[in-house]
């Protein structure tokens, strides 16, 4: 649910501010509230729901443990003032790694003999 609402307002922020900014001005001066409160709730529920689904998959070890707790600290890192820049490639390898597994066939945990 977070991930479609952080699209959606991805999208109304990239096609239909502009368009409303260009043909009706003053409707755009009051979008800020309304904006913010929509980012937030947004924003929150992506993380959040991102942060629970990795984190869950990494205890369980449903898919391998260390891609996994990749996109666990991704949203962490992401409220650093500038911890953007070390998230996104961080997110994307952890995806790349996730997608890889699942494309190879069932992962199975290799587990060590003592």
């Amino acid at each position: 649910m977070g991930a479609g609402m952080w699209t959606g307002f991805g999208w109304a922020d990239v096609f239909v501010v502009p368009a409303l900014g260009k043909h009706a001005p003053q409707l755009v001066n009051t979008l800020p509230e309304q904006m913010n409160m929509g980012l937030i709730i947004s924003l929150f529920s992506f993380f959040g729901g991102m942060f629970l689904f990795n984190l869950l998959t990494a205890v369980k070890g449903i898919l391998p443990r260390w891609a996994a707790l990749l996109l666990v600290i991704v949203p962490i890192i992401d409220f650093i003032p500038i911890g953007n820049y070390l998230a996104q490639p961080l997110a994307g390898v952890s995806f790349i790694w996730l997608g890889y597994s699942l494309w190879k066939g069932p992962y199975k945990e290799e587990t060590r003999v003592s």
